[in-house]
Protein backbone atom coordinates (compact mmCIF):
# COMPACT_ATOMS: atom_id res chain seq x y z
CA UNK A 1 0.00 0.00 0.00
CA UNK A 2 2.94 2.11 0.91
CA UNK A 3 4.43 1.69 -2.49
CA UNK A 4 1.05 2.33 -4.13
CA UNK A 5 0.92 6.06 -2.05
CA UNK A 6 4.06 6.95 -3.36
CA UNK A 7 3.45 6.00 -6.48
CA UNK A 8 -0.03 7.29 -7.64
CA UNK A 9 -0.61 9.59 -4.82
CA UNK A 10 -3.12 11.33 -7.34
CA UNK A 11 -4.76 8.22 -6.71
CA UNK A 12 -5.91 9.72 -3.38
CA UNK A 13 -5.71 13.22 -4.48
CA UNK A 14 -3.13 13.89 -1.67
CA UNK A 15 0.58 14.61 -1.45
CA UNK A 16 2.73 12.01 0.35
CA UNK A 17 5.19 13.27 2.85
CA UNK A 18 7.48 10.65 4.31
CA UNK A 19 5.42 7.88 6.43
CA UNK A 20 2.21 10.57 7.03
CA UNK A 21 -0.19 12.06 4.60
CA UNK A 22 -0.77 15.59 4.16
CA UNK A 23 -3.78 16.64 2.02
CA UNK A 24 -3.15 19.74 0.68
CA UNK A 25 -3.92 21.27 -2.80
CA UNK A 26 -2.17 20.88 -6.02
CA UNK A 27 -1.37 25.11 -6.43
CA UNK A 28 -1.98 27.77 -4.71
CA UNK A 29 -5.64 29.07 -3.97
CA UNK A 30 -6.91 32.25 -6.20
CA UNK A 31 -5.50 34.82 -4.51
CA UNK A 32 -7.86 38.04 -2.64
CA UNK A 33 -7.01 40.62 -5.21
CA UNK A 34 -7.95 38.33 -8.04
CA UNK A 35 -11.10 37.64 -6.29
CA UNK A 36 -11.80 41.03 -5.69
CA UNK A 37 -11.11 42.10 -9.38
CA UNK A 38 -13.66 39.83 -10.18
CA UNK A 39 -16.40 40.55 -7.31
CA UNK A 40 -15.31 44.38 -7.91
CA UNK A 41 -18.38 46.88 -6.10
CA UNK A 42 -18.19 44.68 -3.17
CA UNK A 43 -16.03 45.97 -0.34
CA UNK A 44 -15.19 42.78 1.95
CA UNK A 45 -12.02 41.21 3.82
CA UNK A 46 -11.48 38.25 1.36
CA UNK A 47 -8.97 35.89 2.21
CA UNK A 48 -7.74 32.48 0.19
CA UNK A 49 -8.66 29.15 1.84
CA UNK A 50 -5.98 28.48 4.43
CA UNK A 51 -4.65 31.62 4.86
CA UNK A 52 -5.77 32.82 8.49
CA UNK A 53 -3.88 30.87 11.16
CA UNK A 54 -5.75 28.17 13.22
CA UNK A 55 -5.55 30.63 16.46
CA UNK A 56 -7.48 33.20 14.48
CA UNK A 57 -10.27 31.45 12.80
CA UNK A 58 -12.86 31.91 14.95
CA UNK A 59 -12.37 35.54 15.23
CA UNK A 60 -15.66 37.16 13.63
CA UNK A 61 -16.09 38.69 10.29
CA UNK A 62 -16.40 42.13 9.48
CA UNK A 63 -19.32 43.38 8.37
CA UNK A 64 -19.80 44.15 4.83
CA UNK A 65 -20.13 47.28 2.58
CA UNK A 66 -21.76 46.60 -0.32
CA UNK A 67 -22.23 49.28 -3.43
CA UNK A 68 -25.02 49.71 -5.08
CA UNK A 69 -24.45 47.87 -8.12
CA UNK A 70 -22.86 44.56 -6.68
CA UNK A 71 -25.49 42.29 -5.94
CA UNK A 72 -26.99 41.92 -9.16
CA UNK A 73 -23.21 42.05 -10.85
CA UNK A 74 -22.87 39.15 -9.23
CA UNK A 75 -26.08 36.92 -9.89
CA UNK A 76 -25.97 38.04 -13.30
CA UNK A 77 -22.33 36.57 -13.82
CA UNK A 78 -23.00 33.49 -12.23
CA UNK A 79 -25.70 32.74 -14.12
CA UNK A 80 -24.05 33.99 -17.88
CA UNK A 81 -21.06 32.38 -16.64
CA UNK A 82 -21.72 29.22 -15.10
CA UNK A 83 -19.72 26.97 -17.06
CA UNK A 84 -16.80 29.48 -16.54
CA UNK A 85 -17.30 29.48 -12.75
CA UNK A 86 -17.06 25.71 -12.56
CA UNK A 87 -13.83 25.70 -14.01
CA UNK A 88 -12.59 28.26 -11.80
CA UNK A 89 -13.83 25.51 -9.20
CA UNK A 90 -12.02 23.13 -9.54
CA UNK A 91 -8.81 24.48 -11.35
CA UNK A 92 -5.73 23.73 -8.81
CA UNK A 93 -7.62 22.23 -6.35
CA UNK A 94 -7.68 18.32 -4.80
CA UNK A 95 -10.51 16.54 -4.15
CA UNK A 96 -9.68 16.37 -0.41
CA UNK A 97 -8.50 19.01 1.87
CA UNK A 98 -7.88 19.45 5.65
CA UNK A 99 -9.46 23.02 6.16
CA UNK A 100 -9.14 23.36 9.73
CA UNK A 101 -6.11 22.05 11.27
CA UNK A 102 -5.35 21.47 15.13
CA UNK A 103 -2.48 19.45 16.28
CA UNK A 104 -4.13 18.17 19.77
CA UNK A 105 -7.33 17.45 17.76
CA UNK A 106 -9.66 14.83 19.64
CA UNK A 107 -11.82 15.21 16.53
CA UNK A 108 -12.57 14.70 12.98
CA UNK A 109 -15.55 17.07 11.26
CA UNK A 110 -15.55 15.65 7.48
CA UNK A 111 -18.21 17.63 5.28
CA UNK A 112 -18.65 17.63 1.65
CA UNK A 113 -19.94 21.43 1.97
CA UNK A 114 -17.66 24.50 2.96
CA UNK A 115 -17.27 28.12 1.65
CA UNK A 116 -15.18 28.64 -1.16
CA UNK A 117 -14.64 32.04 -3.12
CA UNK A 118 -16.26 30.81 -6.02
CA UNK A 119 -18.85 29.46 -4.20
CA UNK A 120 -18.87 31.68 -1.02
CA UNK A 121 -22.15 30.28 0.79
CA UNK A 122 -21.90 26.80 0.68
CA UNK A 123 -22.27 25.01 3.16
CA UNK A 124 -21.65 27.98 5.37
CA UNK A 125 -23.54 26.93 7.92
CA UNK A 126 -21.48 23.87 8.97
CA UNK A 127 -18.80 26.49 8.48
CA UNK A 128 -19.88 28.35 11.34
CA UNK A 129 -21.08 25.78 13.88
CA UNK A 130 -17.67 24.23 13.30
CA UNK A 131 -16.03 27.72 14.38
CA UNK A 132 -18.07 27.94 17.12
CA UNK A 133 -17.40 24.57 18.63
CA UNK A 134 -13.92 25.93 18.66
CA UNK A 135 -14.40 28.97 20.23
CA UNK A 136 -16.31 26.29 23.05
CA UNK A 137 -12.74 24.83 23.60
CA UNK A 138 -13.62 21.93 21.18
CA UNK A 139 -10.50 20.42 19.54
CA UNK A 140 -11.04 19.27 15.65
CA UNK A 141 -9.80 18.82 12.04
CA UNK A 142 -11.85 19.38 9.80
CA UNK A 143 -11.74 17.36 6.13
CA UNK A 144 -13.32 18.71 3.07
CA UNK A 145 -14.44 16.19 0.72
CA UNK A 146 -15.34 18.13 -2.84
CA UNK A 147 -17.97 15.64 -3.72
CA UNK A 148 -19.26 18.46 -6.57
CA UNK A 149 -16.25 17.29 -8.40
CA UNK A 150 -17.12 14.07 -9.85
CA UNK A 151 -18.86 11.20 -8.34
CA UNK A 152 -15.64 9.36 -8.24
CA UNK A 153 -14.46 11.35 -5.25
CA UNK A 154 -16.62 9.74 -3.27
CA UNK A 155 -15.25 6.04 -4.38
CA UNK A 156 -11.63 7.35 -3.51
CA UNK A 157 -12.88 9.15 -0.31
CA UNK A 158 -13.75 5.51 0.74
CA UNK A 159 -10.58 4.38 -0.16
CA UNK A 160 -8.75 7.23 1.69
CA UNK A 161 -11.11 6.39 5.07
CA UNK A 162 -9.88 2.64 4.87
CA UNK A 163 -5.86 3.64 3.76
CA UNK A 164 -6.33 5.80 7.36
CA UNK A 165 -7.88 3.15 9.32
CA UNK A 166 -5.44 0.44 8.36
CA UNK A 167 -1.99 2.91 8.26
CA UNK A 168 -2.89 5.91 9.91
CA UNK A 169 -1.20 6.21 13.25
CA UNK A 170 -3.33 8.98 15.14
CA UNK A 171 -6.48 7.82 16.15
CA UNK A 172 -9.64 10.15 16.37
CA UNK A 173 -11.76 9.65 19.60
CA UNK A 174 -14.60 10.84 17.58
CA UNK A 175 -15.50 11.46 14.02
CA UNK A 176 -18.20 13.67 12.90
CA UNK A 177 -19.58 13.29 9.05
CA UNK A 178 -21.75 15.91 7.36
CA UNK A 179 -24.36 14.67 4.33
CA UNK A 180 -25.85 11.34 3.78
CA UNK A 181 -23.32 10.76 0.88
CA UNK A 182 -20.45 11.65 2.99
CA UNK A 183 -21.96 9.12 5.84
CA UNK A 184 -22.17 6.10 2.93
CA UNK A 185 -18.09 6.15 2.30
CA UNK A 186 -17.00 7.48 5.89
CA UNK A 187 -18.21 4.63 7.63
CA UNK A 188 -15.01 2.87 5.60
CA UNK A 189 -12.92 4.84 8.53
CA UNK A 190 -13.30 1.80 10.71
CA UNK A 191 -13.58 3.29 14.30
CA UNK A 192 -16.08 4.39 16.93
CA UNK A 193 -17.67 6.11 17.96
CA UNK A 194 -18.97 8.67 14.81
CA UNK A 195 -21.78 10.65 14.29
CA UNK A 196 -23.45 11.27 11.30
CA UNK A 197 -25.67 14.92 10.86
CA UNK A 198 -28.05 14.40 7.52
CA UNK A 199 -29.26 17.81 5.95
CA UNK A 200 -32.42 17.22 4.33
CA UNK A 201 -33.01 15.49 0.40
CA UNK A 202 -30.26 13.20 1.77
CA UNK A 203 -33.03 11.40 3.51
CA UNK A 204 -36.36 13.20 2.28
CA UNK A 205 -35.50 12.38 -1.38
CA UNK A 206 -34.91 15.65 -3.98
CA UNK A 207 -38.10 16.11 -5.54
CA UNK A 208 -38.76 17.55 -8.99
CA UNK A 209 -40.50 20.70 -9.81
CA UNK A 210 -44.01 18.67 -10.24
CA UNK A 211 -43.51 17.01 -6.94
CA UNK A 212 -42.78 13.27 -7.18
CA UNK A 213 -38.73 11.91 -6.45
CA UNK A 214 -37.14 10.16 -8.93
CA UNK A 215 -36.61 6.59 -9.19
CA UNK A 216 -32.71 7.02 -8.54
CA UNK A 217 -33.38 9.53 -5.70
CA UNK A 218 -35.21 7.62 -4.02
CA UNK A 219 -32.80 4.22 -4.14
CA UNK A 220 -30.03 7.07 -3.07
CA UNK A 221 -31.92 7.88 0.14
CA UNK A 222 -33.59 4.53 1.04
CA UNK A 223 -29.62 3.31 1.00
CA UNK A 224 -28.82 6.55 3.27
CA UNK A 225 -31.67 6.24 5.39
CA UNK A 226 -30.74 1.99 6.24
CA UNK A 227 -27.02 3.18 6.79
CA UNK A 228 -27.30 4.86 9.83
CA UNK A 229 -27.80 2.13 12.19
CA UNK A 230 -24.26 1.95 11.54
CA UNK A 231 -23.52 4.86 13.26
CA UNK A 232 -23.26 5.81 17.23
CA UNK A 233 -25.62 8.46 17.29
CA UNK A 234 -27.40 10.37 14.70
CA UNK A 235 -28.49 14.25 13.81
CA UNK A 236 -31.64 15.21 11.48
CA UNK A 237 -33.11 18.57 11.21
CA UNK A 238 -36.97 18.10 11.66
CA UNK A 239 -39.13 15.74 12.48
CA UNK A 240 -40.22 14.36 9.33
CA UNK A 241 -36.34 13.17 8.54
CA UNK A 242 -36.63 11.58 12.20
CA UNK A 243 -39.35 9.79 11.47
CA UNK A 244 -38.13 8.89 8.00
CA UNK A 245 -35.31 6.47 9.40
CA UNK A 246 -35.96 3.62 10.11
CA UNK A 247 -37.03 2.60 13.45
CA UNK A 248 -33.50 0.87 14.85
CA UNK A 249 -31.87 3.85 13.87
CA UNK A 250 -34.53 6.59 15.30
CA UNK A 251 -33.39 4.96 18.64
CA UNK A 252 -29.86 6.76 18.45
CA UNK A 253 -30.88 9.62 16.45
CA UNK A 254 -31.40 13.38 17.65
CA UNK A 255 -32.96 16.19 16.14
CA UNK A 256 -30.81 19.44 16.43
CA UNK A 257 -31.39 22.54 13.72
CA UNK A 258 -28.69 24.11 12.37
CA UNK A 259 -28.87 27.24 14.46
CA UNK A 260 -28.28 30.96 13.43
CA UNK A 261 -25.57 33.60 14.79
CA UNK A 262 -27.69 36.08 16.39
CA UNK A 263 -24.72 38.16 16.27
CA UNK A 264 -24.28 38.43 12.16
CA UNK A 265 -28.48 38.64 11.81
CA UNK A 266 -29.70 41.17 13.82
CA UNK A 267 -32.88 43.61 13.62
CA UNK A 268 -30.88 47.00 11.12
CA UNK A 269 -32.72 50.05 10.25
CA UNK A 270 -34.34 49.44 7.02
CA UNK A 271 -33.62 52.63 5.45
CA UNK A 272 -29.77 52.65 6.22
CA UNK A 273 -29.73 48.55 5.07
CA UNK A 274 -31.70 49.80 1.22
CA UNK A 275 -28.78 52.72 1.11
CA UNK A 276 -26.25 50.43 1.08
CA UNK A 277 -27.89 48.15 -1.65
CA UNK A 278 -28.93 51.01 -3.73
CA UNK A 279 -33.09 49.71 -3.25
CA UNK A 280 -35.53 52.37 -3.59
CA UNK A 281 -37.20 53.02 -0.16
CA UNK A 282 -40.51 53.13 -1.70
CA UNK A 283 -40.29 49.78 -3.31
CA UNK A 284 -41.93 46.70 -2.00
CA UNK A 285 -39.60 44.06 -2.36
CA UNK A 286 -39.85 40.36 -1.54
CA UNK A 287 -36.81 38.40 -0.69
CA UNK A 288 -36.11 34.69 -2.30
CA UNK A 289 -32.65 33.61 -0.85
CA UNK A 290 -31.02 29.82 -1.52
CA UNK A 291 -27.74 28.85 -2.67
CA UNK A 292 -28.76 27.30 -5.60
CA UNK A 293 -31.89 29.72 -6.24
CA UNK A 294 -33.12 27.61 -9.72
CA UNK A 295 -32.80 24.34 -8.45
CA UNK A 296 -36.37 22.76 -9.89
CA UNK A 297 -36.80 22.31 -6.15
CA UNK A 298 -37.13 25.58 -4.91
CA UNK A 299 -39.96 26.33 -7.36
CA UNK A 300 -38.82 29.34 -8.47
CA UNK A 301 -41.11 29.86 -11.02
CA UNK A 302 -43.89 29.42 -7.95
CA UNK A 303 -42.74 32.14 -6.15
CA UNK A 304 -42.83 34.61 -9.53
CA UNK A 305 -46.65 33.53 -10.43
CA UNK A 306 -47.43 34.58 -6.37
CA UNK A 307 -45.88 37.96 -7.19
CA UNK A 308 -47.91 38.01 -9.61
CA UNK A 309 -51.11 37.52 -7.96
CA UNK A 310 -50.16 39.37 -5.48
CA UNK A 311 -49.06 42.43 -8.01
CA UNK A 312 -52.70 42.61 -9.03
CA UNK A 313 -53.87 44.26 -5.42
CA UNK A 314 -50.77 45.68 -4.57
CA UNK A 315 -48.93 46.90 -7.92
CA UNK A 316 -45.50 46.17 -8.67
CA UNK A 317 -43.23 44.14 -6.62
CA UNK A 318 -39.69 43.30 -6.57
CA UNK A 319 -38.41 40.04 -6.29
CA UNK A 320 -35.06 40.13 -5.27
CA UNK A 321 -33.08 37.35 -6.02
CA UNK A 322 -29.96 36.46 -3.65
CA UNK A 323 -27.79 34.06 -5.39
CA UNK A 324 -24.42 32.90 -4.43
CA UNK A 325 -23.77 35.90 -3.03
CA UNK A 326 -21.20 36.72 -0.43
CA UNK A 327 -22.87 35.27 3.10
CA UNK A 328 -21.84 38.98 5.23
CA UNK A 329 -24.49 40.52 2.66
CA UNK A 330 -27.45 38.10 3.51
CA UNK A 331 -28.17 40.04 6.89
CA UNK A 332 -28.18 43.68 4.71
CA UNK A 333 -30.73 42.24 2.28
CA UNK A 334 -32.87 40.85 5.21
CA UNK A 335 -33.57 43.94 6.72
CA UNK A 336 -33.83 46.07 3.65
CA UNK A 337 -36.71 43.09 2.38
CA UNK A 338 -40.09 43.66 3.41
CA UNK A 339 -40.67 39.60 3.73
CA UNK A 340 -39.17 36.78 2.70
CA UNK A 341 -40.47 34.32 0.33
CA UNK A 342 -39.75 30.61 0.56
CA UNK A 343 -41.71 28.05 -2.18
CA UNK A 344 -39.61 25.19 -2.08
CA UNK A 345 -41.14 21.58 -2.51
CA UNK A 346 -38.92 20.06 0.23
CA UNK A 347 -36.21 20.88 2.64
CA UNK A 348 -34.59 19.71 5.79
CA UNK A 349 -34.95 22.25 8.21
CA UNK A 350 -34.18 25.44 6.16
CA UNK A 351 -32.27 27.66 7.99
CA UNK A 352 -32.70 31.09 5.57
CA UNK A 353 -36.18 30.86 7.71
CA UNK A 354 -34.04 31.26 10.95
CA UNK A 355 -31.99 34.00 9.65
CA UNK A 356 -34.92 35.84 8.74
CA UNK A 357 -36.30 35.27 12.17
CA UNK A 358 -33.62 36.76 13.54
CA UNK A 359 -33.98 39.93 11.44
CA UNK A 360 -37.80 40.20 12.32
CA UNK A 361 -38.24 39.71 8.85
CA UNK A 362 -41.48 38.56 7.82
CA UNK A 363 -42.03 35.53 6.52
CA UNK A 364 -44.68 34.06 3.28
CA UNK A 365 -43.58 30.16 2.95
CA UNK A 366 -44.85 26.95 1.70
CA UNK A 367 -45.46 24.22 4.14
CA UNK A 368 -42.21 22.05 4.38
CA UNK A 369 -39.77 20.62 7.00
CA UNK A 370 -40.72 22.61 10.04
CA UNK A 371 -41.43 25.55 9.14
CA UNK A 372 -45.24 25.39 10.26
CA UNK A 373 -43.95 24.60 13.59
CA UNK A 374 -40.99 27.27 13.32
CA UNK A 375 -43.17 30.04 12.63
CA UNK A 376 -45.91 29.60 15.19
CA UNK A 377 -47.00 32.48 16.91
CA UNK A 378 -44.69 34.88 14.67
CA UNK A 379 -46.45 37.31 13.54
CA UNK A 380 -47.18 38.52 10.62
CA UNK A 381 -46.13 35.75 8.62
CA UNK A 382 -47.72 33.04 6.67
CA UNK A 383 -47.72 28.66 6.18
CA UNK A 384 -49.11 28.58 2.53
CA UNK A 385 -50.25 25.21 0.30
CA UNK A 386 -48.13 25.11 -3.00
CA UNK A 387 -51.07 27.01 -4.30
CA UNK A 388 -50.01 30.17 -6.42
CA UNK A 389 -53.26 32.60 -5.73
CA UNK A 390 -53.13 31.41 -1.91
CA UNK A 391 -49.39 32.67 -1.31
CA UNK A 392 -49.63 35.61 -3.45
CA UNK A 393 -53.22 36.38 -1.06
CA UNK A 394 -50.67 35.73 1.69
CA UNK A 395 -47.99 37.99 0.55
CA UNK A 396 -50.59 40.76 0.06
CA UNK A 397 -51.61 40.53 3.94
CA UNK A 398 -47.57 40.46 4.91
CA UNK A 399 -46.54 43.46 2.57
CA UNK A 400 -49.60 45.06 3.28
CA UNK A 401 -48.96 45.46 6.48
CA UNK A 402 -46.10 47.77 6.84
CA UNK A 403 -44.50 45.77 9.74
CA UNK A 404 -41.59 43.64 10.96
CA UNK A 405 -42.10 40.65 12.89
CA UNK A 406 -41.62 39.47 16.21
CA UNK A 407 -39.92 36.17 14.93
CA UNK A 408 -36.51 37.26 17.48
CA UNK A 409 -38.20 37.51 20.26
CA UNK A 410 -40.61 34.21 19.66
CA UNK A 411 -37.76 32.07 18.65
CA UNK A 412 -34.40 32.64 20.51
CA UNK A 413 -34.29 28.56 20.94
CA UNK A 414 -33.25 29.15 17.17
CA UNK A 415 -29.59 30.87 18.15
CA UNK A 416 -26.42 29.22 17.47
CA UNK A 417 -25.52 28.70 20.73
CA UNK A 418 -28.42 26.24 21.86
CA UNK A 419 -27.21 23.88 18.71
CA UNK A 420 -23.81 24.02 20.02
CA UNK A 421 -25.04 23.10 23.68
CA UNK A 422 -26.44 20.28 22.46
CA UNK A 423 -24.01 18.93 19.89
CA UNK A 424 -21.32 19.68 23.00
CA UNK A 425 -23.87 17.16 25.32
CA UNK A 426 -23.55 14.73 22.31
CA UNK A 427 -20.20 14.31 21.72
CA UNK A 428 -19.36 14.53 25.66
CA UNK A 429 -22.15 11.22 26.17
CA UNK A 430 -19.96 9.38 23.43
CA UNK A 431 -16.77 10.28 25.58
CA UNK A 432 -15.35 13.97 23.75
CA UNK A 433 -15.89 16.64 25.68
CA UNK A 434 -14.48 20.91 24.66
CA UNK A 435 -11.29 21.97 26.92
CA UNK A 436 -12.89 24.22 29.16
CA UNK A 437 -15.62 21.63 29.98
CA UNK A 438 -13.04 19.07 30.50
CA UNK A 439 -11.01 21.47 32.91
CA UNK A 440 -14.19 22.68 35.17
CA UNK A 441 -14.71 18.86 36.14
Amino acid sequence: MADVRRRHPSWFGATWHGRRTQLVPSMAQPQPQALAARCRGVALQIRPLGYAKAEHRSAKSPAATISPSSLPLLASRARRHKHAQTDVMTTGLQPFEFVRRDPHADMLVVTNMWPEPSRPAYGVFVERQVETLRETGLRCDVLYVRGYMSKMVYLRAALLFLWFSIFRRRRYRLVHVHGGEMALVARFFLMRPMVATYHGDDVLGYKSDDGPVSRESRIRSFVIRHQAGLFSATVTQSGEMHDRLPSHARSHDTIIHCGVDSERFFPMDRSDARRQLGWDDTERIALFAATKPYEPRKRIDLARAAVKHAEANLGPIRLAIAENLPPASIPIMMNAADCLLLTSMAEGSPVVVKEALMCNLPIVATDVADVRETLADVSPSAVCSHDPAEIGAALVEVLGSHQRSNGRSKRSDQDHNTTVHRLSKLYADLGVQSRSTSSAV
